[in-house]
């Protein structure tokens, strides 16, 4: 009986070494591509104005429209419980906390397919667009108080764009027609009701905007610019500072 027993221990021994092996295998098979490719990325992490809250972009594979599809989700400190704020399939990205913590904006191709400007309530519910820039909305931030928020978009006239692509093709002059980056603001409260084009507060071809920032007060924004948006004029960033 001993002998059966010690039999049935080896047995059971080696059925579960076998296993393990099997297991390690498994473990150690190399990556496939689409492996690589479903792989999730978490960025852009905002802490909420009170620490409570934590929204961050988690970026996944959409096998069905064949890209990249990035959501905003909150997850909460203490707890640490997550979950998903924004759906569909155009990405959201970018969140940014409003000064009293009460909404969340963030910046998608949702509607109309050009990059706007949408907030939206941390406990969830329906995204309110706030944007309607014709040639769609980049950098943005909240003034300090709440009741603004400022970004870049290109001054290129997509109307002269669409005539000339009509009449000649499409085509670009490279390093002759730059699309320079320029400075609106907009009413968070305007914007609520119906989204809008906002107030340009820099034009021309004398420099592009390539980052700004909110005077404490939200009476002035100071920004840099170069020449141009060509990277090859990076070197050539000036601080400008715009009084409202």
């Amino acid at each position: 009986m001993r002998n059966r027993s010690l039999a049935c221990l080896v047995v059971f021994a080696l059925a579960a070494l076998t296993c393990s092996a099997s297991a390690q295998d498994a473990a150690k098979r190399v990556p496939t591509v689409d492996d690589l490719m479903n792989v999730k990325s978490a960025g852009s992490p905002q802490v909420s104005p009170d620490g409570t809250w934590v929204a961050y972009t988690i970026t996944s594979t959409d096998w069905k429209q064949d890209a990249y599809v990035t959501h905003v989700w909150l997850a909460h400190v203490a707890s640490g419980r997550s979950f998903q704020l924004t759906r569909g399939e155009k990405s959201c990205s970018n969140p940014q906390w409003s000064p009293d913590g009460k909404s969340l904006a963030f910046t998608s191709t949702r509607e109309g397919g050009k990059n706007q400007i949408f907030v939206i309530q941390p406990d969830g519910g329906e995204a309110v667009r706030l944007t309607d820039a014709e040639n769609g909305a980049g950098g943005y931030a909240w003034s300090r108080d709440g009741k603004r928020i400022a970004f870049t978009s290109n001054d290129a006239s997509e109307s002269d764009i669409k005539a000339r692509r009509d009449y000649l093709g499409d085509f670009e002059v490279v390093r002759k027609e730059y699309a320079h980056q320029h400075l609106w603001t907009f009413e968070v409260a305007e914007a609520m009701e119906a989204p809008g084009k906002g107030t340009e507060r820099t034009k021309g071809k004398a420099f592009s905007v390539s980052s700004f920032s909110w005077s404490p007060d939200g009476k002035s924004i100071a920004f840099s610019a170069t020449v141009n948006p060509d990277l090859i004029n990076g070197g050539t960033s000036d601080i400008y500072v715009l009084d409202l």
